[in-house]
């Protein structure tokens, strides 16, 4: 599974530029994120990004259709989450968003 972590300096800056790149955001990191994924319908990429809780973490998600087996499903292909002011994590798997998110959770509470 692919993942980014970007660091960032700014939070309002970086908050309002990775909002402004979301509608090229999937297209932009399709090659990475979708290269070896199931085949996704080319509306994907013009689809306004949506808000999501995971595990009490805010998560932008890229939902889309894609082909399974004879038929389509919806389902998320890329989510985005800022894990605090510094950093950005980018991924297509929400288990990785949520272990992360966990991980730093029990670390900030000492476990």
């Amino acid at each position: 599974t692919p993942v980014l972590l970007l660091s960032i300096e700014n939070y309002d800056r970086a908050f309002a530029g990775m909002r402004a790149w979301e509608s090229n955001l999937l297209d932009d990191l399709a090659p990475l994120f979708l290269a070896d994924g199931p085949s996704w319908e080319p509306a994907i990429y013009g689809v306004p990004m949506q808000t999501m809780t995971v595990e009490n973490k805010v998560i932008r998600a890229s939902v889309g259709t894609r082909h399974v087996g004879e038929g389509t499903q919806e389902s998320i292909a890329l989510y985005y989450t800022f894990l605090d002011e510094k950093t950005i994590l980018i991924s297509n798997d929400v288990e990785v968003i949520e272990s992360v998110v966990r991980a730093l959770a029990n670390r900030s509470l000492g476990i």
